[in-house]
């Protein structure tokens, strides 16, 4: 039966059209009549909107309004003010132009979170729009507001029946990238929302973010749009550019021993103008005033195989166009000398700052490459001492072992401080118990190990005298010895014997509560936070809770053969981020066989050609293992100061510490001069 609301809301809808008054402003110029932000909306910039602080959104906001215009997509950086522009283009459409929007993202607990603490209390103080209110609780929910001729729909992504059945004339897709696949392998949302809007006359599309991957939704809709950049005029030649992090110069803020001069950096960063024939610093003070003389200008003129799509606007906009202090020049240029020890930092500057996506190529590990990483140090030997634990004294040394039916093929290695990487010995077993002995068999800091007779010699006094073997070994071979390890791991593989690797792996806990050996799992990137995700009490043996460690199979193949194999020759002569592997003198040929199966190569995927780890055409279970080893140093390193950049020294606060504020302003922590209370209230 159709409710009172119901009916009311249709009534509304169609006289809306004919009794709605008109708008002569685009929605940026509205926006700056009639948006007043407050304190717990904008911190620092409450009051009147105003767009000359956050001058790319315009180009948003002039796409709402003008007819041959239907997608606009965004590849930014993570913090630009767009997710408030969002909100006032849906204001905008309230008060000028009722139609039903749909507004997706990532999270259904952050489509909550906008809704009730942003939208609706704009909608509220807004003149213009407090009026579309009906006053009627069932017209306002956390993910729904009803007004007269009108619905706003507030959905997380991830599921297909979201969009059915929804009429809708605006649809809004934020952050695309992290949008879950919907159930069944249904359609992707921006190919659903596609779908939605094709019934309403004069649809338009908003979707993008910050992109992860060259064949993400965010940046192959990009590519296949206008690719518009903002150009600034050069305040000494008067030369349009656009800003590209490539002509950012600060190799000149160093002290006289050449280490990096901070206080320099931030305040001698500078851009340097594209026009060869000028050539001169545009510094941060001449920001503000060019953005001023800005204008966005079509890249894609169809050069390429991504010819531009009819009525499909892309953009790409990044933090150095930013005018939040934060990201000036010189304190982005920190940021970037801090990302230097740690691939994975780079990538996210790359990524959150940049706004640019990683582009994979096509890559296959030859048998050379892998031969050339042997030393010259001993099987059961690590050339350098590990970092150790100040609080466990246990090093960090590593042992991973890979589950087949009838064998556990292991890898054992030892790690720096750095992420050094030295495989220290490998091998397989026939039970799971074997490993423990494994763990436990002594590690000799050099390069060559005692003879295998001396060694027999001394496994046999240990046993007569009831003494750890690296006792023993310690008196008759002076060195360091460890014979112990950090963490280990079993790869839970595909469901052959799942049980049954934590059931072992929980047998290894010691009085204190930590198994020495953990399951790991290599899944797919969406379905960890992380490269590696501690999965706590999640899973069980016989009712008792085991942590399971998940990691994203693709990072790690990454790091392993793209990074610490395929850049060898970077690596050794210092031009690359990514610590080195090394493994002993002379490797069984099974292990550089193993160690070379894997292959990335382009396919074709939903029509997109997109690059893919092919599966191995022979057994890898070795590679599995040196690649379980770089897990297992992700999960503990730092519990020794390892994997981190160095810490970048910052200037003495004059004040107590601000808050943190998420992209638009909006307290996400209290600073030194504000409660958890006061957040909380303002968060209410």
């Amino acid at each position: 039966m159709t409710s009172y609301a119901q009916i009311r809301h249709e009534l509304a809808g169609a006289l809306s059209g004919v009794y709605a008054p008109g708008c002569e402003l685009n929605c940026w110029e509205w926006a700056e009549e009639n948006i007043f932000l407050t304190p717990e909306e904008s911190r620092d910039n409450h009051g009147k909107y105003d767009t000359s602080l956050t001058i790319y959104v315009r180009r948003l906001m002039e796409f709402v309004t003008t007819p041959d215009e239907t997608e606009f997509i965004i590849r930014k950086s993570a913090q630009l003010g767009f997710t408030l522009a969002y909100i006032i283009i849906i204001a905008y459409l309230a008060a000028t132009r009722q139609t039903h929007v749909l507004y997706a993202m990532d999270s259904i607990i952050e489509a909550r979170r906008i809704c009730t603490n942003r939208l609706q209390p704009m909608l509220k103080n807004c003149l213009a729009t407090a009026e579309a209110f009906t006053g009627a609780d069932e017209d306002v929910t956390s993910l729904m507001v009803r007004l007269r001729g009108m619905i706003i729909y507030m959905i997380g992504s991830g599921s297909a029946g979201q969009f059915g059945n929804k009429s809708i004339g605006f649809a809004i897709l934020d952050e695309l990238d992290k949008h879950k696949p919907a159930p069944g392998g249904e359609a992707n949302t921006i190919d659903l929302a596609r779908e939605r809007l094709k019934e309403v006359q004069d649809g338009k599309l908003v979707a993008g973010g910050t992109p992860v991957e060259w064949d993400g939704e965010t940046n192959q809709n990009f590519l296949s749009g206008t690719r518009e950049e903002l150009h600034l005029p050069c305040p000494h030649c008067d030369h349009f550019q656009p800003i590209h992090w490539e002509q950012m110069r600060f190799n000149h803020c160093k002290d006289e021993k050449g280490n990096w001069d901070y206080k320099r950096l931030r305040n001698e960063t500078y851009l340097e103008c594209a026009n060869k024939e000028c050539a001169q610093p545009i510094r941060e003070e001449h920001k503000a005033a060019a953005l001023r003389r800005s204008c966005w200008r079509v890249m894609n003129t169809g050069q390429d195989e991504h010819k531009p799509f009819p009525g499909r606007v892309s953009i790409w906009i990044n933090d150095l166009y930013s005018q939040r202090p934060k990201n000036s020049w010189g304190n982005l240029a920190v940021k970037w000398i801090g990302s230097l020890k740690s691939p994975s930092k780079i990538l996210n500057f790359f990524n959150s700052i940049l706004g640019l996506p990683r582009r994979e190529t096509a890559m296959e590990t030859k048998k050379e490459d892998v031969a050339r990483l042997a030393g010259g140090y001993d099987h059961g030997c690590m050339p350098i001492a590990p970092a150790v634990n100040p609080i466990s004294g246990l090093p960090a040394i590593v042992l991973m072992a890979d589950v087949q039916l009838k064998e556990k093929k292991w890898v054992k290695a030892g790690f720096t401080a750095g992420g050094e990487c030295f495989v220290i010995d490998y091998g397989s077993c026939a039970t799971y118990e074997e490993l423990n002995i494994i763990a436990e068999r002594p590690v000799f800091i050099g390069m060559k190990f005692p003879d295998e007779r001396e060694m027999t010699l001394a496994g046999a006094e240990a046993i007569t005298t009831n003494q750890r073997l690296a006792d023993v070994l310690r008196k008759r071979f002076p060195g360091e010895w460890y014979d112990d390890i950090a963490i280990g791991g079993v790869d839970e593989g595909r469901g052959e014997d799942t049980q049954g690797v934590r059931a072992f792996c929980l047998s290894t806990t010691d009085a204190k509560g930590f198994p020495r050996f953990y399951p790991t799992k290599g899944v797919a990137r969406a379905n960890v936070r992380d490269m590696v995700d501690e999965k706590l009490n999640r899973f069980f043996v016989d009712g008792v809770p085991i942590t399971v460690y998940h990691f994203s199979d693709e990072d790690m193949k990454r790091e392993l053969y793209v990074g610490r194999i395929g850049e060898f020759d970077k690596i050794v002569a210092g031009t690359s981020a990514t610590p080195r592997l090394h493994l002993p003198a002379y490797p069984e040929q099974d292990f550089i066989d193993e160690l070379s199966q894997e292959k990335r190569s382009e396919i074709k995927f939903k029509g997109k050609k997109v690059m893919r780890w092919l599966e191995p055409k022979g057994p890898n279970d070795y590679g599995d293992g040196t690649k379980g080893c770089l897990v297992l140093w992700h999960v503990i390193k730092s519990q020794y100061g390892g994997g981190a950049p160095t810490p970048v020294p910052e200037d003495p606060p004059d004040e107590p510490a601000g808050p943190e504020m998420d992209e638009d302003g909006r307290i996400t922590r209290p600073g030194d001069d504000e409660s958890a209370e006061a957040l909380a209230g303002s968060e209410a």
